[in-house]
């Protein structure tokens, strides 16, 4: 009896050694080893363009990483669970996405921003009077009354007012707004008349966008703009992003066009809508020496009046 007792323990004591020995071997899975990542590529909804500086929060983790000049991020060594994602950049709307991380295995996700749209100019001409200039708008040339000059005119897109200007030879006709302050990316559309002949044989060009109008009291150039130039030689519309100019698409004069441009001032680039038809996008230029703080309508020859009318601005 003692004998079975003895080998019973024994046995007992054998199985616990054994149980012991495995479980000292055994590796339990860590924190460490349940780690996956997100990542992704970010766009602009209405162009495609690729969005850099866009801040990217995971949570509940809090982290944060932002998109690079291809519009990538990654969130790498994120352990396993389920995530919110926000994407945030100025002049979008904010957006929201729920994502899950698995072991060892990258989980992808593209998204698209809208652009927000907060208008904070509109300028129709109603207000001023025919026959003159506006008057709150300047002018570095000579004004009203000389071969180039911005007069108010009763030829309009809507309502019954429009701005005509003519510029001659060796100057620019330039009426300019002041802007303290330029977002991140800006929107403008213009509707833009020539009044020319299709034969004319000279040539002029309408301009409108953003550029440097502090210097001497007048538009200087040489500083990088931001702008689309409509030329009634060759019937094209370009558009000049700092020392880049790139044909858009033709047009047809002596009607109104509907000119509608986008300027990522971060990225530096330029895209182009004519009659609410995307022509060119995220277009490049240098503008290490750019100064935006201003608005400006222009036109350079003679013999051809262009009208600007119904302007707006958003963010």
């Amino acid at each position: 009896m003692k004998n079975n007792i003895y080998l019973f323990t024994l046995l007992l004591f054998l199985l616990l050694i054994n149980s012991c020995n495995k479980d000292s071997n055994s590796t339990e899975p860590t924190s460490e080893d349940n780690l996956g990542s997100i990542s992704g590529s970010i766009i602009d909804s209405e162009d495609q363009t690729k969005l850099s500086n866009v801040v990217v929060t995971l949570t509940p983790s809090s982290k944060q990483v932002q998109s690079d000049p291809l519009g990538q991020y990654i969130f790498d060594k994120i352990q396993v669970g389920n995530y919110n994602m926000k994407f945030s950049r100025t002049g979008y709307q904010e957006y929201s996405a729920s994502v899950s991380v698995e072991k060892d295995r990258n989980t992808n996700y593209d998204c698209s921003l809208i652009p927000s749209q907060t208008v904070f100019f509109t300028q129709g001409f109603e207000s001023y009077e025919s026959g003159k200039h506006p008057f709150d708008w300047g002018m570095p040339y000579s004004g009203p009354g000389t071969s180039y000059q911005a007069v108010v005119d009763h030829f309009a897109h809507s309502g019954n007012k429009s701005v005509h200007m003519m510029g001659d030879n060796f100057a620019y006709a330039v009426l300019r707004r002041s802007m303290s302050n330029i977002a991140n990316v800006i929107n403008c559309e213009a509707w833009v008349y020539a009044d020319t002949d299709n034969n004319n044989s000279t040539g002029s060009a309408g301009l409108f966008g953003f550029a440097n109008i502090s210097l001497n009291n007048e538009v200087n150039w040489r500083y990088g703009n931001a702008l689309v130039e409509l030329n009634s030689y060759d019937k094209v519309i370009y558009c000049i992003i700092g020392n880049n100019r790139v044909y858009v698409t033709t047009f047809n004069p002596k009607q109104w066009n509907k000119i509608r441009f986008k300027f990522d001032t971060q990225a530096s680039t330029i895209s182009v809508w004519v009659n609410d038809q995307l022509m060119v996008k995220g277009i490049k230029g240098t503008l290490s020496e750019a100064k935006y703080d201003g608005f400006v309508l222009a036109c350079y020859k003679f013999g051809v009046r262009w009208y600007f009318d119904d302007i707006k601005m958003w963010y």
